[in-house]
């Protein structure tokens, strides 16, 4: 390789040194018009940097290997004290030299060979001068030489001949001029040839027959000789025998693959090959294997080499099962729990599994792990469910292999306990599928034994469906009517008053599916989509002589009344509330329907609990949310063919709220209390653990019925409006009664006095007063220290409304009024706007309620805010104390329902029964100028008899 234009080049020269040995050197020779080149340059990693932009990286490389044997980097690398080279090879003489610093030399002067054999860099031997001629200059032999051992055994002894071939020919040996310049791996100068050697073979077998044509082994030591030197070499190279036999056997082929821990404390299969008795960790790099027989004088050699394809395939089936190469020897899974305490587990899964494949490439599995004994087979699992009443009873079984069944109901305590180590009769232990406690965990929480099978509730079929369903073919067919379909068609009851809309007719045949399977549901509509109409035509459709029970709060019963007087007037109602209430049966019995309350069911529950009603239907159901209150368990103690509860928020503070409602439905659908608060509760309230509310979403999502606004938009009117009977409380009426007394007292002695027309302003200042004892007896008397019936019934429509995220204007003509709702949102934490005469900056009043995501509620005084205001974002208008002119309500209504407003609205009037509040509507339908006439009147009462005045005040 020409370095420069003055042709310098790159050479290799061949020397001796006197401590080191046979090294190679890299030099620049100069050549010229002489016979001869001469070295100019020794390169060494010192003076590389001026010729390194000149140099091929090969040539640098072959430099940096040279530089490390070196002389000063041999003492570095070998010693670890400073000390004169003389010192060191003092010390480093004999078997250390022979032994460590030959065989590293050796190794970087084979790498620097045969980069110049296969980059054509010439190699001179070294003769002692500068000068360097044709005649030193050395082959680099690309292609290996192969030696070949002969061993002849006679009576006498054996004869040992090492023949060496090149290229096919036969290299002769035994000649002075040949040298041994590398050992292992070996290369043999011969005849200015530089050859290398295959394998292993080391060069200090080569150097005795470069003295001699053979070696005699007498007959003394001819045993140990066979033994240890042929048998050996039997595994390297190439031999002849004679006098003796060398047998190649096709060993039977086996797979052995060890359960162990490694030191990292992984579970691992560790792969050994089995070559007939012979067992081989896979990452073994010895190919050939020997075993010498010796019958008196004979020896018989038996040798088989390695099917390295046979291990190879073996290893890529093995990796395409979901293992992974840890090291040459093990593997391990793909994928594992971070757990290494349980690693093991997975890979005992893993060898269970797949017991077919293992057999399949003729593989056995030991155990290497602890001192335990694992079931290593496949395990399965056969069900077969029959159905009964309302239980499933299911014969379930455990296969061990062909080894054992075992009733899988005994292993229900392992699977709730999380236990995965399970023993057989045989004292091994079987590791459960990891898949199961997934799989079955609920489905056996649920279930009980009966006879060594299972028995399990129907309301938990979708548990059965999901866990075992598949399993069995006859179960779907059983379960058919289980499952809720709605395209099932329904005919509405010819008894009902009205048209159900599309996802009103969806919610009967939802409620008939559930009573045709004695099951119980929760509709959970929201507000204003008719839960109401949709119980009542299921009422209509199911009817039968067994009367029903409807539960509500007592704000609701005159709602209800009014309700089924509108829309089913054939059913035949019994108000069960107030004092002369009778519990008889024979007064229960000849009703429909018994309408009642929360309070009334905690006095009368004695007597209430004996009847057996047809239905129980709880409106509200969340007044039973707390399971330890007497009102839920008074209403759990109540008797019925079937349940239902109506509520547009059915969890309002924790999921206990729906585990009380639901197991009033079904008893046991989630177990007891403690059972759903450490399954369910705890784990999603600490850790919002999403697989544990796919299982619980999984066991209730039949029972829950809830349809959003947006959902069923299409199936409303833009606009719907309607009255809330409000009935009032027990304090408000006795406050009312009292008060109403002496207003009418007043009233009539002022008529009396001074004629109607000149008692205009006491007759409207006197229903004014009434109009407030109706909103809440607190606006009259601070000192009033009870409830009112229209205040929490507002305040529950409210709620729900928050509940489900969306907005309402509160319209008041009675600032008085809404700062009572202030005060209460205040107290409890709810975000509200609020907008009367007084307030300062509507603009941003306004804007914190329609930008407000947070915010739900807007507390709005009909006079400031009944018109000017686009307030689109709201989806419900409540009306607190009717304005006197319905142009008026009209008007804040429109503050929702307008241009603009791309969501469904609900409008309620709120009105306090047996008040003024309802005569005035009862006198609007009468007369139906009323309205207009108190407006637009100079004297509002002009057309209104005597005889109406004192109606209003009756």
């Amino acid at each position: 390789m020409e370095l420069t234009k003055q042709k310098r080049e790159f050479i290799l020269v061949l020397s001796t040194h006197e401590k080191l040995g046979s090294i190679v050197l890299p030099y620049l020779a100069e050549s010229s018009s002489k016979p001869f080149i001469s070295i100019s340059e020794r390169l060494t990693v010192f003076n590389l940097d001026q010729y390194i932009d000149k140099l091929p990286d090969y040539a640098i490389e072959m430099i940096r290997h040279s530089d490390e044997y070196t002389v000063t980097n041999i003492i570095k690398r070998f010693t670890s004290k400073k000390c004169p080279a003389k010192t060191f090879f003092v010390s480093a003489q004999g078997e250390y030299f022979n032994d460590f610093i030959r065989p590293f030399i050796d190794r970087h002067v084979d790498k620097i060979l045969r980069m110049a054999a296969r980059f054509h860099i010439p190699v001179y031997l070294d003769e002692g001068s500068p000068n360097l001629y044709p005649e030193a200059l050395l082959i680099v032999e690309k292609e290996e030489a192969e030696p070949k051992f002969n061993f002849i055994k006679t009576e006498d002894g054996t004869r040992y001949i090492l023949q060496i071939y090149h290229k096919e020919k036969l290299i002769k040996t035994a000649t002075k001029e040949n040298r041994v310049i590398s050992y292992q791996p070996c290369w043999l100068l011969s005849n200015n040839r530089l050859l290398c050697f295959t394998g292993d073979f080391d060069g200090k077998k080569l150097e005795p027959f470069i003295r001699k044509e053979f070696i005699a082994i007498q007959k003394s030591a001819e045993k140990k000789y066979f033994e240890a030197f042929i048998k050996k070499n039997l595994k390297s190279g190439s031999v002849n025998a004679e006098g003796f036999d060398i047998i190649n056997i096709e060993a039977e082929k086996k797979v052995q693959l060890s359960l162990e821990i490694d030191w990292q404390g992984q579970a691992v299969l560790s792969i050994y090959f089995m070559y007939g008795s012979k067992r081989i960790l896979a990452g073994n790099k010895q190919d050939v294997f020997v075993t010498l027989k010796v019958e008196n004088d004979n020896y018989v050699f038996y040798r088989f080499k390695r099917d390295r394809a046979w291990e190879n395939q073996i290893t890529a089936k093995l990796l395409k099962k979901g293992l992974k190469m840890l090291n040459e020897n093990s593997l391990k899974l793909a994928s594992t729990a971070d757990d290494s305490l349980f690693k093991h587990y997975e890979l005992i899964e893993w060898v269970s599994k797949h017991e077919a494949f293992i057999k399949s490439i003729n593989a056995v599995v030991v155990q290497n792990i602890h001192a335990t004994n694992y079931y290593l087979s496949t395990v399965h699992t056969d069900f077969k469910i029959s159905m009964e009443n309302d239980w499933f009873d299911i014969h379930a079984m455990v296969h061990f292999g062909t080894h054992y069944q075992i009733p899988f109901i005994r292993l229900r305590e392992y699977i709730l306990k999380d236990i995965r180590e399970f023993p057989l009769p045989n004292g091994e232990i079987a590791i459960l599928p990891l898949e199961w406690f997934a799989k079955y965990r609920d489905f056996l929480m649920f279930s009980e034994e009966n006879n060594k099978n299972i028995r399990i509730n129907k309301h938990h079929f979708q548990l059965v469906n999901e866990s075992i369903g598949s399993l069995d073919t006859d179960f779907q067919e059983k379960i058919k009517n289980l499952n809720f379909n709605k395209d099932n068609s329904v005919t509405p009851p010819k008894s009902l008053k009205t048209k159900l809309r599309p996802y009103q007719l969806d919610g009967l045949k939802w409620m008939l599916f559930l009573n045709e399977n004695r099951l119980g549901g929760i509709l959970a509509d929201d507000m204003g989509l008719g839960k109401t109409i949709q119980t009542l035509a299921l009422l209509l459709t199911v009817q039968k002589k067994v009367p029903s029970l409807i539960i509500m709060p007592a704000s609701l019963i005159h709602n209800w009344t009014n309700e089924i007087k509108r829309f089913a007037p054939s059913i035949k109602i019994l108000n069960h509330t107030g004092i002369g209430r009778s519990t008889e049966a024979q007064v229960l019995k000849h009703h429909d329907l018994i309408l009642t309350t929360y309070g009334t069911v905690r006095n009368d529950i004695a007597a209430l609990k004996k009847f057996h009603f047809e239905y129980i239907i709880l409106d509200e159901s969340q007044a039973i949310k707390n399971p330890e209150s007497r009102t839920s368990q008074a209403v759990n103690e109540l008797e019925s063919n079937h349940k239902l509860v109506l509520t547009g928020t059915p969890v309002e503070n924790s999921l206990i709220d729906l585990w009380s409602q639901l197991n009033f439905l079904n008893k046991g659908l989630l177990g007891n209390l403690e059972l759903f608060k450490n399954e369910y509760l705890f784990p999603l309230d600490r850790n919002k653990d999403e697989e544990i509310q796919k299982r619980l979403k999984k066991i209730i999502e039949p029972f829950i019925l809830r349809r959003r606004k947006e959902e069923v938009a299409k199936d409303l009117p833009s606009l719907t409006e309607d009255i809330r009977y409000c009935e009032m409380s027990d304090q408000q009426r006795k406050f009312y009664e009292t008060e109403k007394g002496q207003i009418r007292r007043q009233v009539l002695e002022n008529i009396e006095k001074n004629g109607l027309g000149n008692s205009s302003i006491e007759i409207l200042r006197a229903m004014m007063r009434l109009r407030q004892l109706s909103n809440h007896p607190i606006m009259m008397d601070d000192s009033y220290d009870g409830d009112s019936g229209k205040f929490d019934e507002v305040l529950r429509s409210i709620h729900n409304i928050v509940e489900e995220k969306n907005k309402v204007l509160v319209f008041s003509s009675f600032v008085k009024h809404l700062n009572i709702f202030a005060k209460h949102f205040e107290s409890v934490g709810i975000n509200y706007s609020m907008l009367t005469g007084s307030t300062k900056d509507r603009e941003a009043v306004v804007n914190s309620f329609k930008n407000d995501q947070d915010t739900h509620v807007f507390l709005i005084s009909i006079k400031a805010g009944g018109v000017g205001l686009n307030l689109t974002e709201a989806d419900y208008v409540f009306l607190l104390d009717p304005w006197w002119n319905p142009a008026v309500e009209q008007q804040a209504i429109s503050r929702a329902h307008r241009i603009g407003q791309s969501k469904n609205v609900f409008a309620y009037k709120f009105i306090s029964k047996d008040t003024i509040e309802e005569k005035i509507l009862k006198l609007q339908e009468k007369k139906k100028m009323l309205a207009d006439t108190f407006v637009s009147s100079n004297n509002p009462l002009k057309d209104i008899n005597k005889e109406e005045i004192v109606e209003l005040f009756d």
